[in-house]
């Protein structure tokens, strides 16, 4: 009788004080909204039982807000208001007058400033929480998860989304610029060096990334956890692109969902359709920095019937159009490590919608595409290479090895690539730290 009523006290106290998690992310609001794999993970302990909050930024004091069950505080960040505004205002000069160095020297130190700023405030508010767990997304809030666990007894996750010092961010062509970056870059390795020392799980999102991390910083191999798909069930007849843009059901739809950015291979993508064959055409899904000059190409005479452009839809709607291509392509540009050993969401997606997928020859995507033989790989840096290959893929006599791996996206994705079972990884990993 009294070890059942120990037993009973036991099981009541495992449910109260069930550790809490802090999410540290530099995102706004709009931008976590938009982050998949931060919103999978913090519902994905909650449904475990941790008490899991998001800690964001905004321009205001704001209240807390809810999304998928977890709460999400922000931090206010003074002047950020007038930064957004600058570059507003940059943005919209840009291409009739030319920023002066001075202007753009404002803007840098200015941002730096504005940094400063965000991870004091952070840091303050992370202070008065007192959770257990503090799990920070990316470089950019480690500083903050360390300096934490310096006053507090609590764990770190790291959560490594990319190589963040091997990205785009620290080149230029410009060779003052390139050699003051290349400087930071080298000061934030060493602090990179120092953080991750003291941390106590590290996870990052595919095997090459891991095997870098654990090799550069001596140590033990971190977590993979894939941003996979939720599975979901497909409720419409795929026909959401033929509908909308009037496209003949018997033309092929090649697919390019995601950011309209440089460095993903847009540019090589429009230059290989001048030599597509008249049955194929290509849709771009998404929205940023190059949306116009999508939508301009799209408009051209040679183009007005070979490129269209649809506005980027909402997280529970995408699969719904993904569905409906016949190809997806993710060519990412070798500009940097970050690229070069990348797993785009977008790919995921498109496998989790039932269509084979043209990425880069790079390793993750090439053992998606090639290794389990759920699409194809090109030379993302050449137009005639895509070309060739996009035709070759709809030609005839190649359809049953088309419809071989379009299988194989479906049937792997039941069985392996979605979020119920990656999720189980993180669950795992947590209940070990």
């Amino acid at each position: 009788m009294h070890n059942l009523f120990r037993w009973k006290v036991h099981k009541y106290r495992r449910k109260v004080y069930m550790k809490k998690v802090c999410m540290l992310l530099k995102r706004s609001r709009s931008m976590l909204e938009k982050d998949s794999r931060v919103l999978r993970e913090s519902k994905a302990l909650a449904d475990a039982g941790y008490e899991v909050v998001i800690l964001i930024y905004d321009t205001e004091d704001k209240e807390d807000f809810v999304i998928d069950g977890v709460i999400v505080k922000t931090v206010k960040i003074a002047g950020l208001k007038l930064l957004l505004k600058y570059n507003s205002f940059s943005d919209n000069i840009t291409g009739k007058y030319q920023l002066s160095f001075i202007q753009k020297a404002f803007r840098k130190i200015y941002f730096f400033y504005l940094n400063r700023v965000y991870l004091n405030n952070t840091l303050k508010k992370a202070l008065s929480l007192k959770y257990d767990i503090y799990h920070c997304h990316d470089f950019e809030t480690l500083e903050i998860g360390y300096r934490v666990k310096k006053i507090l007894p609590i764990k770190i996750a790291y959560d490594a989304h990319e190589l963040w010092l091997e990205n785009r961010n620290y080149l230029s062509t410009n060779f003052i610029l390139s050699l003051l970056r290349k400087c930071l870059k080298q000061v934030n390795i060493l602090k990179e060096r120092i953080w991750i020392k003291d941390v106590d799980l590290v996870i990052t999102v595919n095997q090459s990334l891991a095997q870098y991390l654990s090799d550069f910083y001596n140590i033990k191999k971190p977590v993979i956890l894939r941003n996979l798909p939720d599975q979901i069930k497909i409720t419409n007849n795929g026909n959401k692109f033929r509908q909308e843009l009037n496209i003949h059901e018997n033309t092929n739809i090649v697919l390019y969902q995601g950011a309209l950015l440089s460095g993903r291979g847009i540019e090589n993508l429009i230059k290989a359709f001048e030599n597509i064959n008249n049955n194929t055409i290509l849709v771009f899904m998404g929205y940023g920095a190059l949306y116009d000059y999508v939508k301009n190409i799209s408009q051209l005479i040679e183009f007005n019937d070979k490129i269209f452009l649809k506005d980027a839809v909402s997280p529970s709607d995408l699969l719904g159009y993904t569905c409906g291509a016949d190809l997806g392509v993710s060519l990412i540009e070798n500009t940097c490590k970050s690229y070069y050993y990348s797993s785009p969401n977008k790919v995921w997606e498109y496998i989790a919608a039932g269509v084979p997928i043209l990425v880069s020859d790079f390793p993750e995507m090439r053992q998606s595409a090639i290794d389990e033989q759920m699409g194809y790989t090109v030379d993302p840096a050449s137009p005639e290479d895509i070309s060739k290959k996009i035709n070759s893929i709809f030609d005839k006599k190649n359809y049953s090895d088309y419809l071989m791996r379009k299988n194989n996206c479906i049937e792997k994705t039941i069985s392996q690539y979605n979020w119920e079972k990656e999720k189980e990884i993180l669950i795992s990993a947590y209940q070990s730290m």
